[in-house]
């Protein structure tokens, strides 16, 4: 993993399992790391499958020239995976055999929500720095057998990678093998997944959900929209943020919150069940709770009721599929839920949303 110029290599028994992970791709001839860095992903391929061709890239000249001394028998190029100008004049490129498996750790950076637009099968898109490097590995080197992944939790849900996925999903079957530890990586905390690529067998492999038969209710889904470094501690409403939804549902007054600006997004008035859109759930603080003129963060959600019997109701349907909804959270940093997935997590329990 790499973040902007740190580096985060594959631990040797991680690179080893995952490796294994990958058997079902079937047996490799040449195997490419597009980000190899101290080449460990290749060196777990190459002990796993005698007579590999290895080959390598890693935009870091050093890196490179230590894993020739180290590894002279592999074909690897100094190269900028996202430069296709600077892949298509390397070695590699201009050398390499037909691919038959990607194994790549790709960099994570997403500082300053860092968005990269890359050209995929001739199709520009904009996702993020770990989705792109998948992209161009596999349209660059087109590997017969598929590929495997370590990346970022996020890139498997996230909307920022939404029209990524679908454009692999007309090329290869997407299937999650295994989660990592956050610190897997020495000197980084981050949720990482393992996932297969298989060509010719299209479509994003989720596991099943069945709607359940209750009777349909509705609700206003309210997200908040006043970020936290925009709150200033004056206005004219009470403002709501996830540290205060313990205060809030264990009873205290409205007036324990402190104050914030009107805006348009995130008003909410009446019986409301709260969820936070980032960080871990809590059932505790998912009680019905009645609130006046509040202005919500931005990384609150509230489902708004028309009464205290219709919340009940709805709050009883979060305590009976809280693994459910719990799984919905997820996130390479911290763990957050997109709109798009609890709004379908909410049809399937026959809460109908405006």
């Amino acid at each position: 993993m790499i973040f902007d110029d740190d580096r985060y290599y594959t631990p040797e028994a991680v690179a080893d399992s995952i490796i294994r992970d990958a058997a079902h791709l079937g047996t490799p001839r040449v195997c490419l790391d597009s980000t190899c860095g101290s080449g460990r992903l290749l060196v777990a391929a190459s002990k796993r499958y005698g007579g590999l061709k290895c080959i390598g890239l890693d935009r870091d000249r050093g890196t490179i020239l230590s894993l020739q001394k180290a590894q002279p028998t592999w074909l690897l190029s100094v190269a900028d995976l996202l430069n296709v100008k600077s892949v298509r004049s390397s070695r590699v490129y201009l050398g390499a055999d037909q691919v038959d498996l990607v194994a790549i750790n790709p960099p994570f950076s997403q500082r300053m929500n860092r968005v990269v637009e890359v050209s995929y099968s001739g199709v520009a898109v904009k996702c993020g720095l770990a989705m792109a490097h998948v992209l161009r590995s596999v349209d660059l080197f087109n590997p017969s057998k598929g590929a495997i992944l370590i990346v970022p939790e996020s890139m498997m849900f996230s909307e920022l990678d939404g029209a990524a996925r679908a454009l692999l999903e007309k090329r290869f079957r997407i299937e999650k093998l295994a989660d990592l530890e956050a610190n897997t990586f020495r000197g980084a905390r981050a949720h990482a997944t393992v996932i297969a690529l298989t060509p010719g067998k299209a479509g994003l492999m989720k596991p099943s959900r069945k709607k359940t038969h209750y009777e349909v209710v509705n609700v206003r889904f309210v997200r908040g929209g006043l970020p936290v470094h925009e709150w200033t501690g004056k206005g004219s409403r009470r403002f709501l943020h996830t540290t205060n939804l313990r205060r809030i549902i264990e009873g205290h007054e409205e007036e324990v919150l402190p104050r914030a600006r009107a805006i348009n997004r995130g008003h909410v008035t009446g019986w409301t069940v709260l969820l936070p859109r980032v960080g871990n759930p809590d059932r505790r603080w998912t009680r019905p709770v009645r609130l006046l003129n509040v202005q919500l963060s931005d990384c609150v959600i509230a489902l708004v009721c028309a009464n205290l019997t219709v919340a009940k109701v709805v709050h009883k349907r979060i305590e009976e599929n809280w693994n459910s909804l719990a799984n919905l959270y997820h996130g390479t940093g911290a763990r957050y839920v997109t709109v798009d997935s609890l709004k379908s997590w909410l049809s399937l329990i026959s809460v109908d949303h405006e």
